[in-house]
């Protein structure tokens, strides 16, 4: 019952590893996000100043900050399931130790 309960200990410490890295990979990458988007619209301001040259940049640029957009929302749902594992594996483990300590 021990090895039960150390097992769940392990893998909930691992899931919360894996929660604290993709948590800050996210971050970084919302940051990036921010800051490749001033950068895009500074420069669009600058070097195109009319035509449709300028008109396919934005739509080039906005979709592809719309599929970067996505790929962060995908990522954050795996968070969102790593988060919710980890709590059941807690729920769990709060448990057996609740029913081996009677």
């Amino acid at each position: 019952m021990i090895a039960k309960q150390a097992k769940l200990i392990e893998e909930i410490g691992k899931l919360q590893e894996i929660e604290n890295t993709l948590e800050n990979y996210i971050n970084e990458l919302r940051s990036e996000q921010v800051y490749l988007r001033n950068f895009m619209q500074e420069m669009s301001y600058t070097s195109w100043q009319q035509g449709k040259a300028k008109e396919s940049f934005f739509n080039r640029t906005n979709n592809y900050f719309d599929e970067f957009s996505r790929e962060i929302h995908l990522l954050e749902n795996v968070l969102l399931d790593i988060t919710e594992t980890r709590k059941t594996l807690h729920f769990q483990y709060m448990s057996f130790a609740i029913s081996t300590s009677r």
